[in-house]
């Protein structure tokens, strides 16, 4: 059986992907400035510039693109912990690593600040799909997993309450920064919050 995928197939494929990361990228702009429930399929076609009609060829319903929306935020976090974790910052102490951390997570919290706002948004909404709620539950879950896992490589112990912590900083610090950006420096804040944290 030959398994090998053809150019024409890759260059679907490709061309499939593409249009899905359009039209999350559409969905994403659209709902920072939306509340969730308002969202409409044929706003996100318009803005992609892709028919409604592959919208949800893509995604199948508004829920499933919703889901989506959700994972690409998550997916975009994890790589960015990912991507820390591979770096060699053994040189540096605890308290300069996490600091590092933070830095850089305020630094992509600023290239796409409604990311943390969706977040936050589809955390509260009582009104979604109850299986979007558990999704975005699990997800958040796995968030604070991998804040965990880098607080255990860095040889801090009470990594799990440590990661409660830190992510609650970062949200809280978050939310305070997004509401009045030109008061509070949220790299800043978010840095000098591990001067205020007992590592060990």
């Amino acid at each position: 059986m030959n398994s090998t995928i053809s150019p024409s197939e890759q260059a679907k494929t490709n061309k499939g992907k593409l249009s899905q990361h359009n039209i999350i990228v559409a969905t994403r702009k659209i709902l920072a400035d939306q509340d969730l429930s308002s969202l409409k399929l044929d706003d996100v076609a318009a803005l992609s510039g892709i028919a409604k009609s592959s919208v949800l060829w893509h995604f199948g319903s508004k829920n499933g693109l919703l889901l989506a929306v959700v994972d690409s935020i998550f997916s975009d976090i994890q790589t960015l912990l990912l991507q820390f974790t591979h770096e060699d910052n053994s040189q540096l102490s605890i308290e300069a690593q996490l600091k590092h951390l933070m830095s850089t997570l305020a630094q992509e919290m600023q290239k796409t600040p409604e990311a943390n706002a969706l977040l936050i948004a589809f955390i509260v909404n009582k009104t979604l799909d109850k299986t979007i709620i558990q999704q975005v539950r699990l997800m958040y879950q796995n968030y604070r997993g991998a804040i965990s896992e880098q607080l255990f490589i860095r040889h801090l112990s009470f990594s799990t309450s440590m990661a409660t912590t830190l992510l609650a900083i970062i949200d809280g610090v978050y939310l305070q920064w997004y509401l009045e950006p030109d008061n509070i420096n949220l790299e800043q804040t978010l840095v000098a919050s591990i001067d205020h944290i007992k590592l060990s």
